[in-house]
């Protein structure tokens, strides 16, 4: 079962980001929930429902049921409906859901949103013609403009004055260009400092046709564990470079599946940590308050612009030209959304570490929390798109 959304199912979204910009989640119906009416409410999906609807199960008594009103959208529009919120007497309480009359829209594999409409829970299966779903979203939802504020309008009129400017030749080669004329172009000074690019305002640049799909959200040191520093975690947990004659930790991990090296993500709820594993043995870690800070601090406001590119006959070629065509602006950042997307390996971390034992030198590039960045607007409370 694939539980992220296909190509197909994401051009419903971008219709939706029409319409809505507040937070969501998406959940795929499998065989199961549709046959025994029961959807698992996973630690991420109860993090959502309670920093938004502040709907808590720990208030629920195992064995007990709450329902609450709520929407969903069916082929004739908006209607009311229930959900259950319980968590049953067998299976330790684990905590459950359903939708009330969901069987007869969703079916087996189909994907559906849970978002927020009114401040209640809001169904958008993602079925339907595209003609069909525009409609059934616009009428339902109608126009839901964001009301930017003055230092938003400020910067996007910057960023519009830069893409009339159409071709631009890059003003610095190698994969920092892109970025870095951008931001020569708005008037911002190249530092190393870890505050937002712009009055407050994250500004992330990427190359929209480039081989590398990934956007770093941030960059942040774990905690060692039983290991002292980082040398002494690639010293024991890195693989030789014959190479380089040096030990070395380059690689992406996420929470599906092992990478080559047999290291992944693993989410401890009850912990309220994400521990680094490798081949199952816990290394080093982070806490969760910790990775929320360093979330909401960087990203409580952020453009994304992506630039189409021309050229690029190598990776530092100086003649590579830019244009930056397409951009969306992301506000309140959402850590419940972070950890959902975590589990579905939308979200990964990537190690850049490596020790020359004749040097005694430990070096890193960072560690570093990236994802697809077209996934991106999932990991927001509101997104608009610019250009």
């Amino acid at each position: 079962m694939i539980f992220t959304p296909t190509a197909y199912e994401e051009e419903y979204i971008n219709i939706l980001d029409n319409y809505s910009h507040n937070e969501f989640i998406f959940i795929r119906m499998t065989e199961t929930m549709h046959k025994k009416s029961i959807i698992d409410a996973n630690k991420s999906l109860r993090l959502f429902l309670e920093d938004t609807f502040n709907l808590s199960y720990h208030d629920i008594e195992q064995g007990r049921k709450i329902i609450s009103n709520g929407f969903i959208l069916t082929q004739h529009g908006l209607e009311d409906v229930k959900i259950s919120h319980y968590r049953p007497e067998t299976k330790k309480g684990d905590p459950r859901f359903w939708v009330y009359g969901i069987k007869k829209i969703v079916y087996p594999n189909d994907m559906f949103i849970l978002t927020s409409l009114n401040n209640s829970p809001f169904i958008i299966p993602l079925k339907w013609s595209f003609e069909n779903f525009n409609k059934l979203v616009s009428n339902s939802l109608g126009s839901n403009e964001v009301i930017l504020s003055d230092v938003q309008k400020e910067l996007i009129s910057k960023l519009k004055k830069v893409h009339e400017k159409g071709w631009i030749k890059t003003l610095r080669a190698g994969d920092t260009g892109v970025g870095f004329t951008f931001e020569t172009l708005i008037d911002i000074q190249a530092n190393s400092s870890k505050e937002p690019d712009f009055k407050g305002i994250e500004i992330k640049t990427s190359r929209k046709n480039g081989n590398n799909n990934l956007q770093t959200l941030f960059s942040k040191t774990p905690e060692w564990g039983e290991y002292k520093n980082r040398g002494e975690l690639v010293i024991n947990r890195g693989y030789w470079d014959e190479n380089k004659n040096r030990y070395a930790l380059y690689m992406t991990i996420n929470a599906l599946v092992p990478n080559s090296k047999g290291w992944k993500l693993k989410i401890d709820y009850d912990a309220e940590k994400i521990y680094i594993l490798q081949n199952n043995d816990k290394t080093v870690y982070y806490d969760f308050g910790i990775l929320k800070n360093a979330l909401e601090t960087k990203h409580k406001e952020t453009l994304f612009i992506k630039a189409d590119v021309k050229n690029k006959i190598n990776a530092k070629d100086p003649n590579e030209e830019f244009f930056y065509n397409e951009a969306f602006l992301c506000v309140g950042s959402s850590f419940a959304s972070f950890l959902s997307l975590i589990e579905k390996g939308l979200v990964s971390l990537d190690f850049a570490i490596h020790h020359v034992p004749k040097t005694k030198k430990t070096r890193d590039h960072g560690f570093l929390w990236r994802m697809n960045s077209q996934y991106i607007p999932m990991l927001f409370k509101e997104h608009k798109k610019i250009l």
